[in-house]
């Protein structure tokens, strides 16, 4: 019996890692994430403020370099919404891999739970 306890806690050591590697897993891809959200809104940040700072079309507007940019930044943000969905998707993914991971860890941990404790009953009725 006492291999199997080892046996046990050997697995759940394994349970632990595997359940660790895909919370890593999750935390990067929450952090890529925030990274796409937070460029998305710096490509709006400034078109707004510039809008509603000037009265008057400066020379860059003037020579067409603002719509230039309205549009490079449209490109943009229709590249960083794709590639944010594309994120989004991957975390729903990660998500499923992080629950099945949990839940073999939890159940891994009750079992060997389970064990120690008829370990200990045995041993209290044996003497």
């Amino acid at each position: 019996m006492a291999r199997h306890v080892g046996q046990l806690r050997d697995l759940l050591r394994l349970t632990d890692a595997a359940l660790r590697a895909e919370q890593a897993r999750m935390a990067q891809c929450n952090r890529e994430i925030s990274a796409l959200q937070d460029q998305l809104a710096a490509l709006k940040a400034p078109g707004k403020a510039a809008q509603a700072t000037e009265s008057e079309p400066d020379p860059a507007q003037r020579a067409g370099a603002d719509l230039r940019w309205q549009m490079w930044a449209e490109e943009r943000r229709k590249a960083l919404n794709l590639e944010l969905a594309k994120m989004r998707a991957a975390q729903d993914s990660l998500r499923a891999s992080l629950a099945t991971a949990f839940g073999k860890h939890q159940a891994t941990s009750a079992l060997c739970d389970r064990e120690v404790e008829l370990r200990r009953l045995k041993a209290s009725r044996d003497s």
